[in-house]
């Protein structure tokens, strides 16, 4: 089978004068073009490491190959940990083990993956004993979702689904949940959207079925760029609005990470968009008594995903993250309280660190972060992004493709793994970390 060499590459860079080809398979998917065309095509080879696909008809340069048959992530059980690396990509599983020279994660969807310390920018802890409340999603358990409404009355389609470890709508709708909010917490997610997003949000909602008729602190957006806020009164069917807070990215944009430190005893509330303060609330007021958060989307024509959603524990003495040392690892404690080591070490359950010039040991479930000094690595002009079924994203090197299997290699890892294919959603040839399109999962909405 004949493969035209610029199919399926990046510009240029992706073009090779003396191919070198690795193990062929025959995988079927779907291109994505960057023009915004899709394209039925099979993964036929890796040449140099490069992904070459049989589609030949169009010759626009492709953004990403997600693989047909690519299943939802409902039973991916929950990781304990996660590397987030400086160059963005992200590693979930059971943190093995941290030494001077590496960082070890068991992710389960390979062998052990080995990074050179250097690379990795923080670990957290995810498991219920130190993240708080809630961090996913993984499963649709405890989550209520209400079905679509569609022209002609109800009917039994959800009006939201989980695939990839991103809850996307599918028109309008309800998701809810409840994650027994702490009276002070945080509630952190990434928003993506396709079309004017509009959409509301209620965090100490008591019912979660109703968006207008539950109790707690209700924030929505009118697609403008604005984010409201809203407090409810003891009487659920009354609300006074307050100051909006301007969110750029919201019409500049197709995705933002929200985060919202909200402390119900002084009704206070700040608002931070892509790490930066945009609104700070002193007058949120009353919560009522309830403890779940709720999604709702109240335009069919607008599609929102809501990914890496965290609810926490928040200290509420200071709304700004505290700030990695240049030199020195800074931990993250549960209670929010930060100390600089030079040195620690893990040993099973339990975490042994430098302070003061002694060692002090405790449990790892009193830890909720670690950063570790270093910086992001020039971009390898070799490498691409590996989107895998649980959410994450590594940045990564193809060294060889079966029909069953891809073999791969972080450019700051020590070893290569192979994955079965089931494990991952996509390819995606991009030089900085992709944002998710969500026309990937709503095929009616796609150009023809």
């Amino acid at each position: 089978m004949s493969v035209d060499p610029k199919t399926g590459l990046l510009v240029g860079a992706w073009l090779l004068t003396t191919p070198v080809f690795a193990a062929t398979a025959t995988l079927s998917g779907r291109l994505h073009h960057t023009d915004g065309t899709f394209a039925a095509a099979k993964l036929v080879a890796l040449e140099n490491g490069r992904p070459h696909f049989d589609e030949t008809t169009n010759q626009t340069p492709v953004r990403a190959f997600i693989f047909d048959g690519a299943s939802s992530t409902n039973t991916v059980r929950r990781p304990m940990n996660r590397a987030l690396l400086h160059d963005g990509s992200s590693i979930s599983g059971r943190l093995v083990s941290v030494s001077d020279d590496e960082v070890v994660i068991q992710p389960g969807y390979a062998d052990p993956v080995a990074i050179r310390r250097v690379a990795v920018r923080s670990l957290r802890w995810i498991d219920h004993a130190a993240s708080g409340s809630y961090e996913g999603p993984y499963h649709t358990n405890r989550w209520i979702i209400s079905p679509l409404a569609e022209p002609g009355g109800e009917t039994n389609r959800p009006s939201w689904k989980l695939e990839d470890g991103m809850f996307v709508s599918q028109g309008r709708g309800t998701l809810a949940c409840e994650v027994e909010m702490p009276t002070v917490s945080r509630v952190e997610f990434d928003l993506h959207w396709r079309n004017i997003p509009r959409f509301r949000m209620a965090f100490y909602a008591r019912d979660t079925h109703h968006y207008s008729f539950t109790e707690g602190y209700r924030f929505y957006s009118p697609g403008h760029g604005i984010i409201f806020a809203m407090t409810r009164s003891t009487n659920p069917k009354q609300s006074v609005e307050l100051s909006k807070a301007p969110v750029p990215a919201l019409v500049n944009s197709n995705f933002v990470h929200l985060d919202f430190r909200l402390n119900t005893q002084s009704g206070e509330g700040w608002l931070f968009a892509d790490g930066k303060e945009v609104r700070h609330w002193t007058d949120l007021g009353y919560s009522g008594s309830g403890t779940a958060l709720i999604f709702y989307n109240f335009k069919k024509q607008t599609r929102l995903g809501i990914a890496n959603l965290r609810v926490s524990r928040w200290d509420g003495r200071t709304a700004h993250e505290p700030k990695p040392a240049a030199n020195g690892n800074t931990l993250v404690f549960k209670n929010g309280d930060t100390t600089l080591t030079d040195r620690f070490t893990l040993s099973g359950t339990n975490l042994t660190f430098r302070h003061n010039d002694s060692w002090l040991t405790i449990p790892t479930s009193r830890v909720t972060q670690i950063f570790l000094p270093g910086s992001a690595p020039a971009t390898d002009a070799e490498s691409l992004w590996i989107r895998f079924q649980r959410g994450d994203w590594i940045r990564a090197q193809l060294l060889a493709l079966t029909d069953s299997s891809l073999t791969w290699r972080h450019p700051a890892g020590t070893t290569q793994h192979e994955t079965a294919l089931a494990h991952l959603r996509g390819l995606h040839l991009s030089p900085s970390k992709p944002v998710m399109d969500l026309s990937w999962y709503l095929p009616t909405m796609t150009k023809k």
